[in-house]
This record gives structure tokens, C-alpha cells and sequence, in this order.
């Protein structure tokens, strides 16, 4: 087993109230609960005190139950699909809720749930409106924070080899890890902050990193100021439908929570990980008016991509075979496809919106600076660019919906990319009894869909070259027992890099 030695050290300073919570149980278990599903089902370097961090700026700023929207619920990362629903019906039906406790009465929700939400939720909350006019109420109302963190492995790893080994895979930084952030925040309305970090191998204010750290990101994210649902600037994300079309980020695949198959995508997000693969970097809006919103957003970037042919004399790379994935910039050979190309991102999402129906349309233009050619083999045949497509090359449009109806909440979304080529996943989620829930999806998709941005439910990480249905189920039949048990049935139609059959 590695030995880690950890120094962390991290400065806060809040300039609301300042309150002291003892710790729940249960709110602890059903917390560590959902970090284990995340760690347990993503290999995305994914930063978990996101999700603390999150839920602190909801105790600090409780959200109103009873004007939040279904975004506003999602945003919580607590509540099911379901669980929002048969909330938004409660209220529709015996109109707004006139204390907390009232939640008892809401259909499917258990004494552990309530236990939970209550220290992030609240009811007739009076809303302060964004004014930029006074700062200095402005910035007395906010709070700061910062963290820097140093940690490495006492055992050496293979790569810390003699500094005279001048092999192509030997690290040639130190063994630290190095991490630093800063956060601004002000209400749940603005956001601003930036992340540094260098990993355990990469080179620190010399060689290759003489300006500091390997990975920098910045972010200005602000939320609900007039007609601007958000506006973003810098680093952030965009997830939109089911993630056929388009979604950066993180996404949760099969985990133990059997009926969380749905996506819930926020639009936009402003970005505060140090994952150096999954984020858009420029700007982006979402305007909003009656039934109707519009996102629209632009990203420009560099990216690491293994390159298989050079432009010597202008050092330009003119094909590569596979883009990065892992941010590592610790070898020689490493640093040779590091930012070696540019990707552009252009895109926009409409919506329309009422209580029980939602419907989307996602349209998006992904280029790079060089053309990617992959493995001439036989499981890459439909990974060709089809010079004929009828939507332009890179390009993806896509359909989704969700619809409640009573108990039950259909959704999905449908996706074309250039060379015609189809994906689309359909499912709903039903509540049977407030003891007992399923859920059900049928996924198609076909083996030339092609899109670089999306992360659907699957069991593929893109959705392309899989047939599926899955059925979940969720049963509570005492307080103290929750039985959980999923059936996923999925095919290939086509070969694979690990099998020359459909399988």
C-alpha cells in the first residue's frame, strides 16, 4: 500500500454570519454515499470538495422550495428527478408549502431525505436582487476562499529515475503535487475564482513550466441578473438534453442508485475543477423570456493530441491520430503532444419551458487546427469524415424532451451528426408508491453517430455502436432497509478494439 504524506493548508473568510452545525448522521452517510457512486463510477479527475463546497453555499443561502424552478432543485445535487416532480406536484396541487415540516406530506419523500435537505432549503425566503451599483455591500455580503495543498508519495514511482537517465519516459519534475485556489462568491448569484496545480512529475517554475504551475483556470460566473439567467466568462461548462449532442463535464453512468439514469443538465456552470480535459474555455449566455431560453456559447483552446504528421518549418501539426486524456505533462514524450492543437467550439440551445413540458434543440460546430485520422482498422470504419454530410463537418443537432405527466416523467433526446449517422435514448421514470420506484431506457446507437462532446447514460463512453434497454428498480419497504437492483441488457452491432465481432 503507498504512504502519502499530505500538508494542507487553507484560509477562509466569510463576511456574512458565521454559524457553527452539528454534524448529522445521516446527512453525512447519504453525502459520502453519492462521492462514493461518483468515485466508484467515473475515471474523470473529478475534485469532490466541489460537491461540499456546494452544499455550504446552500446553508449559507438556503433556496426557496417554494419559487425554485426544476433547475434551481437539480442545482441541489440531492434530490432525484422523481423526488423534484412529485415536489413541483405537491405545490401545483395544495399550493406554496407554509413551513419545512410540510414536507412530510409531499409523495415519496422519507424522514432521511427531509433530514437532509432541510439545512439547505428554506420557505418564503425574501430574494435580494443583484445590484452592481454598491460595492461595498457588494463585497461585505460576499465570502472568500483559499486553499493551497502539497502532497506526494514517499515511495518513488518508476518515472523518478537518476537525473542522468535521459530516456523519453523518465518525470522530470519533482515528486510534489502543488495545488492553489481562490474563490469569490456572493449570494448564489456570482462566482469567481481561479485553480492552479501541477501534478507530481511535472516541472515547476523551470523547463517546461517557467511560468509556474502546469494547469491555470479562471472563471466570472454570474446568475440571474435581469433578463441573463447566466452569463460566463472564462472556464465553464455546458450540458444540455441527455447528452447525446452535447454535454463537457462529468456524468454518472450505472451506479447504485438504480433509478438515477436520468441527465440534468444546468445549461451552464461555471468551472472550478482541476480535471485539464473536460471544460470549455471563452464565454457563453443564457437569456431568458417568458417560456423561452437561449444559451448560446463559444470556446477556443488548445488541446493535447498524439500527432502523426508535423509541418517542420512552421511546427504545426497537420494530422493526429487521438486527442488527451489524462493532463499529464511529466515525460519528454509527453510534452511533445502537449497543446499541439486548437479546437473551437460553436454552439446554441433553445428551450421551451413550462411546468410538466420541456423541449430543446441543440445545434454545435466542433473543429480542430489539424484533421484527426485514426487507426486504419476495421472497428474505426465509420470514424471517417464523410466529405458529403449534410450538416458540415463537425457538426451535431439534436432533439430533447422531458414531460411529466402525474407520476411519471418521460425523457430523452435524439441526435444527428454530419455524416448522418443516428443515437437516441428515450426512458422514463415512474413512481409507483411512495415506497416503491422504477426506471426504464431504450438506447440506440448507431455506429457512425459521431460527436466529441457528449456523455449520455451508457455503457460507452460516446454514445456510438450500442443497442440497449435497462430497467431499475428502488424499494424501501422499512426506514431502516433500501433495496436496490438494476438489469441492463446492451449489444454492439459492430466490431470493437477488443472484439472483431458484434458483441
Amino acid at each position: 500500500m503507498k504512504r502519502i504524506i499530505t500538508l494542507v493548508l487553507s484560509y477562509t473568510v466569510v463576511c456574512t454570519s458565521l454559524f457553527a452545525q452539528q454534524e448529522d448522521p445521516v446527512e453525512n452517510n447519504i453525502l459520502e454515499k453519492k462521492i462514493e457512486n461518483i468515485a466508484e463510477n467515473t475515471d474523470a479527475d473529478i475534485d469532490y470538495s466541489e460537491f461540499v463546497d456546494q452544499l455550504q453555499q446552500y446553508a449559507k443561502n438556503p433556496l426557496d422550495i417554494n419559487k425554485a424552478a426544476k433547475e434551481d432543485l437539480e442545482g441541489l445535487l440531492i434530490l432525484t428527478s422523481v423526488q423534484i416532480n412529485q415536489l413541483l406536484q405537491h405545490r401545483v396541487k395544495y399550493g406554496e408549502l407554509v413551513s419545512i415540516y410540510e414536507l412530510q406530506a409531499v409523495e415519496g419523500w422519507d424522514m432521511d431525505l427531509i433530514y437532509f435537505i432541510t439545512p439547505y432549503i428554506t420557505v418564503n425566503k425574501s430574494e435580494n436582487e443583484l445590484n452592481l451599483r454598491y460595492f461595498s455591500d457588494f463585497w461585505k455580503n460576499s465570502n472568500h476562499f483559499i486553499a493551497i495543498r502539497s502532497s506526494q508519495i514517499l515511495e518513488k514511482s518508476k518515472g523518478f529515475t537518476p537525473t542522468e537517465d535521459t530516456t523519453a519516459n523518465r518525470y522530470l519534475g519533482s515528486q510534489q503535487r502543488h495545488f492553489v485556489r481562490y474563490r469569490f462568491r456572493y449570494s448564489n448569484k456570482v462566482s469567481a475564482g481561479f485553480n492552479a496545480e501541477k501534478d507530481a512529475g511535472e516541472e515547476f517554475f523551470k523547463g517546461s513550466n517557467k511560468q509556474g504551475f502546469d494547469f491555470y483556470s479562471a472563471h466570472l460566473f454570474v446568475r440571474n441578473y435581469k433578463i441573463f439567467k447566466a452569463i460566463a466568462i472564462g472556464d465553464y461548462l455546458a450540458q444540455f438534453g441527455q447528452g447525446l449532442t452535447f454535454w463537457s463535464g462529468y456524468g454518472l453512468s450505472k451506479t447504485a442508485d438504480a433509478i438515477n439514469i436520468k441527465r440534468t443538465g444546468m445549461a451552464l456552470k461555471p468551472y472550478n475543477s482541476i480535471n485539464e480535459i473536460t471544460f470549455l474555455r471563452g464565454a457563453a449566455v443564457t437569456i431568458g423570456k417568458k417560456n423561452w431560453e437561449f444559451t448560446g456559447f463559444i470556446s477556443h483552446r488548445k488541446l493535447d493530441a498524439n500527432a502523426t504528421i508535423v509541418d517542420s518549418a512552421k511546427n504545426e501539426v497537420l494530422e493526429f491520430s487521438s486527442l488527451g486524456t489524462i493532463g499529464y505533462h511529466r515525460t519528454k514524450s509527453e510534452l511533445k503532444d502537449r497543446k499541439s492543437i486548437t479546437n473551437t467550439v460553436i454552439g446554441g440551445h433553445a428551450t421551451f419551458k413550462t411546468r410538466t413540458l420541456n423541449v430543446g434543440i441543440t445545434l454545435v460546430n466542433n473543429s480542430y487546427s489539424a484533421n484527426q485520422v485514426k487507426q486504419n482498422s476495421p472497428y474505426n470504419y465509420f470514424s471517417a469524415e464523410d466529405s458529403t454530410s449534410l450538416l458540415g463537418k463537425h457538426t451535431n443537432i439534436g432533439l430533447d424532451y422531458n414531460w411529466l405527466v402525474q407520476n411519471i416523467n418521460f425523457f430523452g433526446e435524439v441526435g444527428v451528426s454530419s455524416n448522418g449517422g443516428i443515437a437516441t435514448t428515450n426512458g422514463a421514470l415512474v413512481s409507483l408508491d411512495p415506497t416503491l420506484s422504477i426506471s426504464l431506457m431504450h438506447r440506440y446507437f448507431q455506429p457512425n453517430y459521431q460527436v466529441q462532446y457528449a456523455l449520455p447514460f451508457a455503457e460507452n463512453t460516446l454514445p456510438s455502436n450500442e443497442t440497449a434497454f435497462y430497467f431499475g428498480l428502488t424499494s424501501k419497504p422499512v426506514r431502516q432497509v433500501t433495496i436496490n437492483a438494476f438489469l441492463d441488457m446492451y449489444k454492439r452491432p459492430w466490431l470493437t478494439s477488443s472484439a472483431n465481432l458484434p458483441t
